[in-house]
């Protein structure tokens, strides 16, 4: 009874260290992509913020901290964020081809940065292959909006780290699709 009770012990304390060890990657993983999204609102801040002063837009420090905090918004926020400076520049001006040469401009640099590098570092940073992260966009936010794009890439790699943690070998090989 002794040797039985041991074992069932030393078994509870090894999945009571798993879970702890499971809990810790999501909180270290949920805090990488934190720091990382605001990392890369805050280029797109910036960057939006120098084509607005090189194109002498007014209030543009204005406009690149609503970038900033509009690209927290997965997709919608990046519309947003090309609108309301190229209004901006309609109004300044008075020319729909200037007004259409800003908005041309953000929306390069926001497509870049938003559909290339952003995926490309997200999966370096949290260990999920680019085409995953893209497809969680989709998932999520077909199944809750924009809350769900917003949650996509925190939802997915928990997900991952909770399927990396299974002993079962076919969610192990899912674990290995979703990888870099």
């Amino acid at each position: 009874d002794g040797y039985r009770d041991e074992a069932i012990e030393t078994l509870t304390n090894q999945r009571e260290l798993k879970l702890r060890k499971t809990f810790k990657d999501i909180t270290e993983q949920f805090q990488r992509y934190i720091v990382t999204k605001f990392l890369i609102s805050l280029s797109v801040g910036i960057l939006v913020g120098i084509i607005l002063w090189l194109f002498k837009i007014e209030f543009f420090i204005i406009w690149a901290a609503f970038a900033i905090l509009l690209n927290f918004i997965p997709n919608v926020g990046s519309v947003f964020a090309v609108i309301m400076p190229t209004l901006m520049a309609l109004v300044q001006y008075e020319s729909f081809g200037y007004a259409a040469l800003v908005a041309a401009v953000i929306i390069v640099v926001q497509n870049i940065i938003g559909n290339i590098i952003e995926p490309k570092i997200f999966g370096d940073r949290l260990g999920l292959n680019p085409l995953v992260i893209l497809l969680s966009l989709l998932v999520w936010g077909y199944i809750w909006g924009v809350v769900g794009m917003f949650l996509a890439v925190p939802l997915t790699a928990i997900a991952k780290i909770i399927l990396s943690n299974s002993s079962s070998k076919n969610l192990r090989f899912i674990t290995n699709l979703m990888s870099n």
